[in-house]
């Protein structure tokens, strides 16, 4: 499952003012990592793995639970008030539709934000690390393409993606006094300036 090796990228990235100890996560309740069910297999993949990732860094991780677009501005409260030093967002329909006000949210309370699609890089969030999604819908075209051509959809194999991108936002990074390694910046597969 992609969201293991997403959780585990270290992004080596240091705050002027020192080392982030908590991570805060925002997810919304009753959906999984893909908009599902709170008990989907995505969401018991990916908060476990959340959680180990946060234990081996000795980051504390603090679920924030967002149940719609008005309780943004309060988790983003929430988690500067916990001290936390960075945060975690889930691509949930609810995020994606809000991801301008989420990466504005994310600078005002000068929280580093990690996002798991480049849309929010765009819309000013500091950076994402995902898989290509136009590698994953080409892909998919393929696989219609078999189907039309008379393949059965259950012989078509499952694939994962294997293509990745990094998107870094070196001018949201700025704006929260974040300073990123130019081996970071060389390895980004973009740097929005």
């Amino acid at each position: 499952m992609p969201g293991r090796e997403l959780h585990r990228v270290e992004p080596s990235v240091d705050r002027d003012d020192g080392e982030a100890a908590r991570a805060a996560q925002g997810a919304r309740p009753g959906c999984g990592a893909s908009g599902g069910p709170a008990g989907s297999a995505g969401r018991r993949r990916v908060l476990p793995v959340a959680e180990s990732a946060a234990r081996e860094r000795g980051w504390k991780l603090l679920p924030l639970d967002i149940g719609d677009a008005g309780e943004l501005e309060g988790a983003f409260k929430a988690a500067t008030g916990a001290r936390a030093g960075a945060v975690l967002v889930h691509p949930v329909p609810l995020f994606d539709r809000h991801a301008r006000r989420i990466a504005e949210l994310a600078a005002q309370s000068r929280l580093p934000a990690m996002y798991a699609l480049r849309v929010y890089v765009e819309a000013g969030g500091l950076m994402s690390y995902s898989p290509d999604l136009i590698e994953m819908f080409r892909r998919a075209a393929v696989f219609v393409g078999k189907i039309l051509k008379g393949a059965k959809p259950a012989d078509l194999p499952i694939e994962q993606p294997t293509k990745f991108e990094l998107v870094i936002n070196f001018k949201a990074a700025r704006s929260i006094g974040l300073a990123i390694p130019q081996a970071m910046l060389s390895r980004a597969d973009e740097v929005i300036r």
